[in-house]
This record gives structure tokens, C-alpha cells and sequence, in this order.
């Protein structure tokens, strides 16, 4: 049965569903990590394998001391235990190639942990540095290695495309699918001082660098990028308009284009330098680097979402409906015939018809009345537009029943509130702790009733949930 609409002598608009918006803050946590020493750098946080890893210039060994020319302590990878509760346990150095003796970067790991890509400068020797410092300035590379076993590591190589001695390629990020390599370069005919690139997965290993274009990179610096598991693109930016300093910005890949980057709210974004962030695969958690304390140190933070107030049942979008003149003209008395004409290029007959549209839209409706004998016009009853709206909610589709052990991959769709760029969606079942993403999978493995909740996040400040219900045989 189509909704029924009758028809008033008046001009009217109609919408297809009651939409819902919600506006509300998310409460964000931060709080400095004790790892942090008041001298030196703490930067480029990652979380692999419950392992915290981190980049620093504190003093790496006991019995030497390594300076760069500007008297600092050279950079090195260093490593933690995360524990469950959010410790972080005893720290060593992450050194599986000890050939690198200058600076090390900020490191990528393979989803599948098969290789890894880290940064470190392109001469990788004391000797070979100081011999060719005249020349060239020892510029960054990205270099990769092999798991050869359980933390052992094949010599690192220097990626074909990062042995341009012109240039610096650094701080590493991989794709969820491990099929894009992101990566930051102040290479020739770029947008800014440094901009992001990426190359892809081939056979024959990695492609050339590629522009992110002008969508994303600015006239400013772009750096450290990292790739999260949903498909979000964060990086960091000193471009006009935000806070100040660095900002932390994200960017999704819609349909094949990168979208406007937009800015994290405060206070993981402050007017003091913020970038180089970790999200935690819920979306939820993570890190970052900030100097508002005045040098480069590790934060943490944590939303703190309202998840699912107020959920709207998902409905399917329907487009079809039951017109009605509840005024009509006995026929007995005078011989005449309703004529309903759509703008859409279709005529139906009859005091009730059924009309389907393409979808949503706006349409003109008029209604006539026919000489049954002469078939001329004798007169409008009326005509009145018919605005047709895609439902407010976020779409995404479940069947009604399933068998037990059946997995569904959803994906979600925000509709109704016109081109909305950079949504965060997040998904829970049965009132379990959200997770991010456009699209999540659950295996439905036991029997029983499940309610399955998706809420959309955008422009900082709004929110809508939807839900559907699933039962489970």
C-alpha cells in the first residue's frame, strides 16, 4: 500500500519523511604522556602490534653521545609494551638495522606486519656524510625491510623513487589495503614547501611519486601523514585558517576524489604546533604531538561521545504514493473523467491512481477535469508542486532474518542533508562500545535479537543515529 495523498484545492509541499538532526558536542580528553622528557623531542607516535612506538632525540646510549651539526642528539626509533589499561611499559631502542647510524624517522608497518617502511637519512654512515656534506645536504629517504621471523628484520633498502639525492622523502603511512604508500616531499612543482604523495603497490615494487593535488595539499607545509584503519587520511598542515601553528586535519576518499580537509576541534587543536597523530582502530583514541608545553610532547586524548541518544528506525526509500480528489463529482449526474497529469511525463485516470517517481525531486501535479463525451478540458481542480526529499537518517542496509554464523559487511550512508563532506560514522551492537568507520563487519555467530546502531558525525557539532533490528535463527 503507497502513502495516500488528497488532494486539497491549495498549493502544498509535501515531504516524503519527518526528518531528525541532532546537535551536540563531543567532549574530548587530553593528557600528557609520562614518556615525555622536559629537553628533547618526543614525536610521530604509532601503535603496531600492542606496541608503542615513537621517535625522540633523548640520548640514546650510555657510554656515547651522536650529535647532529646543530648539536642535538640524533633521532632514533624507540619502543614500548602497551598494556590493556593504557600503560606504556619499559623502553628500548628499535634499531633492527644497526648499519643506519645517522638519524632515524618516523615508521609504517604493513597491515599484514610482512615489511616495513621507515625514514632515515639517505647517507647512513658518519663517514659518508661528513665526506659528501659539502655537496649535498644529507637529505631523508624512505627505506624498507622484509620479516625475515618473530622481530627479526631484513636489511633495510632504499625505495627506488627516494634515491633522488635533490630531495627528501619522509614519514611514512600505509593503506589499510597495503596498496598506497603516503609520504611527504619537498620535491620540484609541488603546491607548498612540502606536500603529500603517494605511490602504489606494483610487482615490480613501488610506483612513482604522485601529487595529492591541490584538494589537499596547500601553499603551506603538509606533513605526517597516517593512514587510519577506516580509510580517514590525517595529516598536519600550518595552512591559513587554522588555529595556529600546525593543525591536525582529515580528509576521506569519496568515490574516487580526496575530500576538503577539515580540522579536529579543540583541544587536541590548539593555537601552539599539533600533528602527527595516532587514532586507535575504534576512532575513538589515540595520539598526538603538541608543543604547548613548550617542546615537542606525546599526548593522548579520547573522545568522549553522547553514542546513540536517540536512534531513528533505518526506512527504505519510497517514492511511490496513492493520489486521492476527496471531492469528486457523482459520474452518474454528469459524464466526466479525473485526469492526473505529472510533470514527470505521465497521465493517470481516475478519482484514486497510483504514481511512482524516479526518486526524489521536485514535481508538478495537476489534476483536470475531462468531458467523458467531447474529451475537452473543462476545467483544474488544481495544481500545486511536490517536493520529494531523500529521508534524514543514515542508510544502510540489513535483512530482517538471518541464519546464526552469517557475516554482514554494512556500509553506511548519510541522505537528506544534501553534499555533506568528511562524515565519521560509528557503529555498535547490542549497546557494545562504537567503532568507526564507513563500512563494518559482524559476524552474527549466536541466536537471538540484535540491534544494530550507526550514528554520523559532521561539521563538528552534529549527529544523527539510525538503527535496524536483526534476528538471528
Amino acid at each position: 500500500m503507497f502513502p495516500k495523498i488528497y488532494l486539497i484545492a491549495i498549493k502544498i509541499v509535501f515531504f516524503v519523511f519527518g526528518s531528525i538532526s541532532f546537535v551536540g558536542g563531543q567532549e574530548i580528553n587530553v593528557s600528557k604522556l609520562k614518556i615525555n622528557t622536559n629537553r628533547t623531542s618526543e614525536i610521530a607516535p604509532l601503535v603496531h602490534d600492542s606496541i608503542f612506538y615513537f621517535v625522540s632525540n633523548r640520548k640514546s646510549e650510555v657510554m656515547k653521545t651522536f650529535f647532529n651539526q646543530d648539536k642535538n642528539y640524533l633521532y632514533r626509533i624507540y619502543r614500548a609494551p602497551l598494556f590493556s589499561n593504557g600503560n606504556i611499559g619499559k623502553i628500548t631502542q628499535f634499531r633492527p638495522d644497526k648499519s643506519f647510524k645517522l638519524s632515524s624517522g618516523s615508521i609504517a608497518f604493513a597491515p599484514n606486519d610482512s615489511y616495513q617502511i621507515a625514514t632515515f637519512n639517505k647517507y647512513t654512515s658518519y663517514k659518508e656524510s661528513r665526506s659528501k656534506s659539502k655537496k649535498q645536504e644529507n637529505l631523508l629517504g624512505l627505506f624498507e625491510s622484509q620479516k625475515i621471523g618473530y622481530d627479526k628484520w631484513s636489511k633495510y633498502t632504499q625505495l627506488s623513487f627516494s634515491e633522488e639525492i635533490n630531495y627528501s622523502f619522509a614519514q611514512p603511512t600505509i593503506s589499510p589495503d597495503g596498496q598506497m604508500l603516503v609520504y611527504v616531499s619537498d620535491m620540484q612543482g609541488g603546491y607548498g614547501e612540502t606536500d603529500l604523495y603517494y605511490s602504489t603497490k606494483t610487482p615490480y615494487g613501488w610506483s612513482d611519486p604522485i601529487n595529492f593535488g591541490e584538494n589537499v595539499n596547500s601553499s603551506a607545509k603538509e606533513v605526517f601523514p597516517f593512514f587510519h584503519s577506516s580509510g580517514i587520511l590525517y595529516f598536519s598542515s600550518d595552512r591559513y585558517g587554522g588555529q595556529g601553528g600546525f593543525d591536525i586535519y582529515y580528509t576521506v576518499n569519496e568515490n574516487g576524489q580526496w575530500s576538503k580537509p577539515l580540522p579536529l576541534p579543540g583541544p587536541i587543536n590548539t593555537y601552539h604546533d599539533d600533528f602527527g597523530c595516532y587514532f586507535f582502530p575504534d576512532g575513538l583514541s589515540g595520539y598526538f604531538v603538541s608543543t604547548r608545553d613548550g617542546t615537542d610532547n606525546i599526548y593522548r586524548f579520547d573522545y568522549q561521545i553522547d553514542f546513540c541518544r536517540s536512534a531513528i528506525d533505518v526506512v527504505e526509500e519510497n517514492y511511490c504514493f496513492t493520489f486521492f480528489e476527496e471531492r469528486a463529482i457523482v459520474a452518474d449526474t454528469i459524464p466526466v473523467k479525473y485526469q492526473w497529469t505529472f510533470s514527470d511525463g505521465r497521465k493517470e485516470f481516475g478519482v484514486e491512481v497510483d504514481h511512482c517517481f524516479s526518486g526524489p525531486g521536485y514535481y508538478e501535479i495537476e489534476l483536470s477535469v475531462i468531458d467523458l463525451v467531447t474529451d475537452e478540458h473543462l476545467y483544474t481542480v488544481a495544481s500545486y508542486p511536490f517536493d520529494i526529499e531523500k529521508p534524514q537518517q543514515v542508510y544502510f542496509y540489513l535483512p530482517e532474518k538471518t541464519r546464526a554464523g552469517t557475516s554482514f559487511t554494512m556500509e553506511a550512508e548519510l541522505t537528506g542533508f544534501g553534499d555533506v563532506e568528511n562524515v565519521r560514522y560509528f557503529w555498535s551492537v547490542n549497546d557494545s562500545e562504537p567503532v568507526t568507520g564507513k563500512t563494518f563487519k559482524y559476524d552474527f555467530r549466536r541466536r537471538g535479537n540484535y540491534i544494530i546502531r550507526c550514528e554520523a558525525y559532521w561539521d563538528n557539532n552534529r549527529k544523527i543515529c539510525s538503527q535496524r533490528s536483526l534476528i538471528v535463527e
